[in-house]
């Protein structure tokens, strides 16, 4: 599905954030980053990557927006799991 250059930024931009702060960003955080100073007229941008199902959001959290088919798993954990798994094959 085609992006529009808005639109990937806004897209781009959450990813970055949550990658970084492992929550997403509020639509104020968006505008600001992105250059939008109406609330709305984020909304309206966050809509249309919803209707292109690249994210969902939910209507009870400013936080709500989650990122479709995209899991980002923090690097302590992988490396953990990595040291588990070397363990696990060590003893066999």
């Amino acid at each position: 599905m085609k992006l529009t250059e808005r639109e990937a930024q806004i897209y781009q931009y959450i990813v970055d954030y949550v990658y970084e702060h492992m929550y997403a960003p509020t639509i104020r955080e968006i505008g600001k980053a992105i250059g939008l100073k109406s609330t709305s007229s984020v909304a309206f941008h966050l809509m249309r990557l919803e209707a292109k199902e690249m994210i969902e959001i939910e209507a009870e959290s400013p936080r709500a927006i989650r990122l479709v088919g995209y899991s980002i798993v923090p690097n302590s954990l992988i490396m953990e799991l990595n040291r588990l798994r070397a363990e696990k094959e060590a003893c066999e």
